[in-house]
């Protein structure tokens, strides 16, 4: 098989926990990120942009906003606001240079198995790098349990998110809203995680659950703001509010079980 097309063919390799990341739950963007997985090099490569040749690293690819765009078959904004997503979650990395970016895969390696199956050898060491994983993430899962269970851990946590003024912002732009209008809810999540005793593992699990959570917020205030609004513009054209009307405070309240006064986003 030629060099051109072979990147067009094999397979990858798909973690079962990727059910429980917040991409899992939007399947536009679940797509576009596997999209991306496709494009990833699997072993070191040169490539040629213009006149410049080009080293491409397994896990990492060359491209463009406009050409990612084209691919995910949306717009070049909605585009550029998955890729800063996916920063601010650290699932990817980007270098910018004169003629083209070079996208990196965070942690690309660490799933990834050998493509070529067809030996007896290549498969049993690939069954011995899976199991090394495996131990590996292992530990790394009972390490982090024994630090993060308790509640000071997770405040740690929290007050190093708060000062993440990169999360903020491109969530923000990921939902389309401004930072001002996600304090209360990011509040509530930590409230309410406090009252339950329920403290995610790790930061990244934090900025998982945290996402989730503002985007339903955000998707709940964005649908009473529209009742508000519809509600309003039917009493005005009966005339009922013809001589009050004023506007309406699209503000929303989120009740929470945690009664407790801390806020980590005051």
């Amino acid at each position: 098989m030629d060099k051109e097309n072979r990147g067009n063919t094999g397979w990858i390799a798909l973690s079962r926990a990727i059910q429980h990341h917040w991409i899992w739950e939007e399947p536009r963007r679940l797509k576009m990120w596997i999209q991306l997985l496709f494009l990833a090099k699997y072993e070191d490569d040169e490539i040629m942009v213009g006149n410049k040749r080009v080293i491409v690293k397994r896990g990492q690819f060359t491209s463009t906003t406009r050409n990612l765009s084209g691919l995910f078959g949306c717009a070049k904004q909605t585009a550029q606001n998955f890729i800063v997503t996916l920063e601010a979650h650290n699932m990817i990395q980007r270098e910018k240079f004169n003629r083209y970016t070079l996208f990196t895969i965070v942690n690309y390696d660490f799933y990834q198995l050998g493509e070529n199956l067809g030996s007896r050898e290549h498969y049993e060491t690939s069954k011995t790098i899976g199991r090394k994983s495996a131990h590996i993430e292992e530990n790394k899962n009972k390490e982090n349990s024994s630090l993060s269970s308790s509640r000071e851990n997770f405040e740690k946590l929290c007050l190093e998110l708060k000062e993440d003024s990169l999360f903020w912002q491109t969530t923000a732009t990921a939902l389309k809203t401004t930072t001002s209008l996600l304090r209360e809810p990011a509040n509530d999540f930590f409230r309410e995680r406090m009252a339950k005793q329920d403290f995610p593992e790790t930061s990244t699990e934090i900025r998982s659950h945290l996402f989730n959570w503002l985007r339903k917020n955000e998707e709940m205030r964005k649908e009473k703001e529209e009742k508000k609004v519809s509600a309003a513009k039917a009493e005005y054209k009966k005339g009922s509010l013809r001589d009050s009307y004023r506007g309406w405070d699209p503000a929303p309240s989120y009740p929470t079980s945690y009664k407790g006064n801390r806020r980590f986003f005051p």
